[in-house]
């Protein structure tokens, strides 16, 4: 299982090389929070501001993350998929983007049930994506993951 921060984020750039050359790295991750961050230098748009693709793309890899380290099995499995992804952008966001995923405890006992069992287990996520003193994004994502 994950133990720091640099092993999610090593993981992460392994899976999606494209998770690399935008710079994101982890700062917290454990079986019930993931914090990720990403530079707002490679991941602006000619606003000035973040990119809307990055604020999405980090949010759903911030979940993936969460439904990955959350799993209660000495094994997790990483064949997880993002089957729903909506988007609401907030406000523009002028800073490096920091995002969250955090569930509810309920979800979190049935998704962990369900893979204990062997079964295929869907869980929903809530992420934002915020910086410079607000909200910029609020994202609600649906992942699968198929035990190991």
């Amino acid at each position: 299982m994950l133990v720091t921060p640099d092993d999610a984020t090593r993981l992460l750039h392994a899976q999606v090389p494209l998770l690399a050359h935008a710079e994101v790295a982890v700062s917290h991750v454990d079986a019930d929070r993931v914090v990720a961050r990403a530079p707002l230098s490679v991941n602006g748009n000619h606003h000035g501001s973040a990119f809307g693709g990055s604020l999405s793309l980090l949010g759903i890899v911030t979940g993936w993350l969460l439904a990955y380290a959350g799993q209660a099995t000495a094994t997790p499995s990483r064949n997880i998929v993002v089957a729903d992804s909506h988007s609401r952008y907030l406000r523009p966001l002028h800073a490096d983007l920091v995002a969250e995923a955090r569930w509810d405890p309920d979800q979190a006992a049935a998704y962990r049930a369900t893979l204990a069992k062997g079964e295929r287990a869907a869980v929903r996520l809530r992420v934002t994506v915020a910086g410079d003193g607000g909200t910029a994004l609020e994202q609600d994502n649906r992942f699968v993951t198929v035990p190991a």
